[in-house]
């Protein structure tokens, strides 16, 4: 859903993303770097709701609605990333996928 690539200091706040039980995107967000770039560095993510609202918006509860809420893929390593007040409902796979960890 959201690609955020080679940025630096990217922000995504105060966003409720849907995804769908039938054909779940792999990611409601994923973070990436390309190999020999320097600019994925500082992102920021607040205030994000993923995936199912458990009925409280009069929808009916559908859960499984992508396969990961936030991935990080290619050579970035999540150092300098920060999340603030997420809600991460009910993936496929898990919640937050760091390929590359220190």
């Amino acid at each position: 859903m959201i690609l955020i690539e080679d940025a630096f200091a990217a922000n995504v706040e105060h966003l409720r993303l849907i995804g769908s039980a039938a054909n779940p995107p792999s990611a409601a967000i994923q973070l990436t770097q390309t190999a020999g770039t320097q600019t994925m560095d500082s992102p920021h993510l607040a205030d994000l709701w993923i995936g199912d609202f458990f009925g409280q918006n009069g929808e009916p509860s559908v859960l499984g609605q992508f396969t990961s809420c936030i991935v990080f893929t290619g050579t970035v390593n999540n150092d300098t990333s920060s999340f603030d007040d997420i809600n991460c409902a009910s993936p496929v796979g898990v919640g937050i996928d760091v390929t590359n960890n220190q």
